[in-house]
């Protein structure tokens, strides 16, 4: 049947699944998954017979050697190191934590489907994946309570058209995962983080980053060879939440059940966008890439580099915290709005008890997120300034960008920009206009020169101290020379102080701070010269 033909059938047919939601079967959350290791993996070829020995992996927690970029999520795994348990890290937040979608216990016949993707960062583009996070839910057993033997096989698409049929030519082998005798219905949905990397094995991605991907739910294998169907299970469902989420899947799933005959046909496409959030939904999984640098959403890494500010003139914006700190953390997400890069994210920012100190652990961060992206030691991303009442956190950036603030452990969803009411958590964050002032002519403004470090600002009044004269004698830098001088100067004098200025206490202008200057210095004070 032509790809037109396939197209109109699925429009004309009403999915058997949205049917039976009234009758039978529904969308439910499931509780928090167990994790699973397999015990062996193998090769496997696109009509479903395997391709190598059975290799063991033992707990495949061994840490993700040969990957480092998470190339295409629809599971949404803590970004920290193996294993990852799915959480919610993007925006929107479904309020869901680590719960995903099925259709209950029994209720779906869905052991082998079929979904799109398309892979935001074109990095992942004809990469290879060497590890690969899945979630499914088993059973029922024959008997309940029951356990059973559980395989299960991914492959990938190179070519992907809707519900229009994809052909026999775009399946790449794949990789059929052994996770031994499994309890049915556990309690929860099962799933798996697995690193691929010692065994030789890998899942292809498409080499435009447009196709899609299989999952097939067995038993074991005839004896010809042929992996054979399960008898009841159904992959997990989850969306991969744009725009926040670069990747992307639309609405249309295959589902081999109308019949259950290890094929597809136009009948067995269906409408997954139900109006739940994410929305649409899709079989969980994830593929990491294997590419020339660190990727978006695993750690604090991005896709592309282009975060660290160019030496022209970079995306600068400034933010104000207000009000009372409570030592609470935070979580923060830096997204562009070009898509140049993609995301960063810090999902515990030390928080503090003063709103400079959490000012100071933003920059931190932040900066730290940079030098884990191969941004020079010269190329901060973001300074802050705490001076006359005002903490500010000023960060600069390759490209336009939106940041992002949530509770600590996430999602940051709430974006830092002018409109009222601010982002609150510990305290309100809030952004705030320059003020405009380039006192020194250098083409920045004088809070960003003083926020990196290009200019001093002893006195803390907001503006360069190269643009400012200085008494000899005014030792604090509050603009008088009197009594509150006094102890900076001993200071000074017997070499445990620092200069808040470059002139300050050599009254005698010889170049040093030293017993020559004293006469001068409480002349001054008295009311004469300095």
């Amino acid at each position: 049947m032509s790809a037109r033909i396939a197209t109109l059938v699925s429009l004309l047919l009403v999915s058997s699944w949205q049917i039976c939601a009234a009758d039978g079967p529904q969308l439910q959350p499931a509780p928090a998954g167990v994790r699973v290791s397999p015990i062996a993996v193998a090769g496997i070829a696109p009509d479903r017979r395997l391709t190598t020995p059975w290799i063991p992996v033992g707990d495949g927690a061994i840490g993700s050697l040969c990957t480092d970029l998470l190339c295409f999520d629809n599971y949404e795994p803590q970004r920290v190191a193996m294993p990852a348990a799915p959480v919610e890290t993007y925006c929107p937040d479904c309020g869901q934590g680590g719960s995903r979608w099925f259709f209950g216990p029994g209720g779906i016949d869905g052991v082998y489907t079929c979904n799109d993707m398309v892979l935001g960062c074109p990095n992942c583009h004809g990469s290879i994946s060497e590890r690969i996070e899945f979630a499914w839910y088993w059973g029922p057993c024959p008997v309940a309570g029951g356990s059973q033997n559980c395989m299960v096989a991914v492959f990938t698409l190179e070519d992907w058209i809707d519900c229009s049929w994809f052909g026999s030519g775009s399946t790449y082998s794949g990789v059929v995962y052994n996770f031994g005798v499994l309890p049915c219905n556990p309690g929860g949905y099962y799933f798996a983080d697995i690193d691929l990397c010692p065994s030789g094995l890998f899942h292809q991605l498409p080499v435009d980053g447009s196709g899609g991907y299989c999952m097939v739910l067995s038993q074991g294998f005839s004896a010809g060879g042929q992996m054979l169907l399960a008898e009841g299970g159904q992959p997990m469902l989850w969306g991969t939440k744009n725009p926040s989420n670069p990747d992307s899947q639309n609405k249309d799933v295959w589902v081999d059940d109308n019949p259950r005959d290890g094929s597809f046909n136009p009948m067995e496409c269906y409408d997954f966008g139900f109006g739940l959030c994410p929305d649409p939904l899709g079989p969980m999984i994830g593929f990491y890439g294997n590419t020339s640098q660190n990727g978006h959403y695993s750690g604090s890494a991005v896709c592309t580099p282009t975060l660290c500010p160019p030496a022209g003139a970079p995306t600068t914006k400034v933010y104000k915290i207000t009000g009372n700190a409570n030592n609470i953390n935070w979580s923060w997400r830096i997204e562009s709005a070009t898509g140049v890069f993609t995301d960063i994210v810090d999902n515990n920012t030390p928080g503090s008890t003063t709103t400079c100190g959490i000012a100071t652990n933003f920059r931190n961060s932040i900066n730290a997120a940079g030098a884990v992206n191969g941004c020079a030691s010269n190329q901060l991303i973001s300074g802050r300034l705490c001076f006359f009442g005002l903490r500010l956190l000023v960060i600069k950036a390759g490209a336009p960008f939106t940041l992002y603030v949530g509770p600590a452990g996430g999602p940051a969803c709430c974006p830092v920009v002018f409109t009222l009411p601010a982002c609150g958590f510990n305290p309100d964050i809030e952004e705030i206009q320059l003020p405009g002032n380039d006192c020194n002519g250098n083409g920045e403004d004088d809070w960003v020169d003083i926020a990196f470090g290009t200019s001093l600002d002893a006195n803390e009044n907001g503006i360069p101290d190269e643009c400012e004269s200085f008494s000899p004698c005014d030792t604090n830098c509050d603009g008088s020379v009197n009594g509150f001088d006094v102890d900076s100067f001993v200071d000074l004098l017997t070499g445990v102080g620092t200069p808040c200025h470059s002139g300050a206490g050599d009254v005698n202008a010889d170049g040093f701070v030293n017993g020559f200057d004293v006469d001068g210095f409480v002349a001054a004070l008295s009311g004469g010269g300095c």
